[in-house]
């Protein structure tokens, strides 16, 4: 037997539900980028921390930023305009890629330098080398500011 209210959903409101469930997920998302933005704030240049630890920072966020992306892709196909936030997340997430990329290669380069000491040889180019990355990834964390801001503008115009 069927209860009062047991019915099924009308298409509008399941729509609307889905509409609203996609766009928490959205703000969910958008609040972890916030929150690693934060600790990046707060850790970047604490040289307490490792360089590497502190880097682990930055690339916290740009794991978030990853997925924000993916919730803004499921919220735009739920009719939820997402347009500029995505662009702002895929700018951003560019931006972390070539700062994470300076520190993929440093590591490398660090990993051919102790290879290259244990057999003897001279290690002058990989400390060349190896600043030349440290730069690279320098200058890449210089649009950083700019493209969270940027997402976070995004982000307020879909919250209204």
């Amino acid at each position: 037997a069927e209860v009062e209210g047991d019915q099924p959903s009308e298409g509008g409101d399941a729509e609307a539900d889905s509409r609203e469930i996609l766009l928490e997920h959205l703000t969910g998302a958008f609040k972890k980028v916030t929150k690693r933005d934060k600790l990046v704030s707060k850790h970047y240049h604490d040289t307490e921390l490792s360089l590497h630890e502190r880097e682990n920072y930055v690339h916290d966020v740009r794991k978030a930023v990853k997925k924000l992306r993916y919730a803004t892709a499921a919220a735009d196909a739920a009719g939820i305009e997402t347009g500029r936030l995505a662009k702002a997340a895929k700018n951003l997430q560019m931006v972390l890629g070539e700062f994470q990329d300076a520190v993929t290669a440093r590591d490398h380069i660090l990993r051919l330098a102790e290879q290259a000491r244990e057999r003897g040889e001279d290690t002058l180019s990989y400390g060349i080398l190896y600043q030349r990355e440290l730069a690279r990834g320098e200058q890449a964390l210089s649009g950083y500011a700019p493209a969270m801001r940027e997402l976070k503008k995004a982000f307020k115009k879909i919250k209204g």
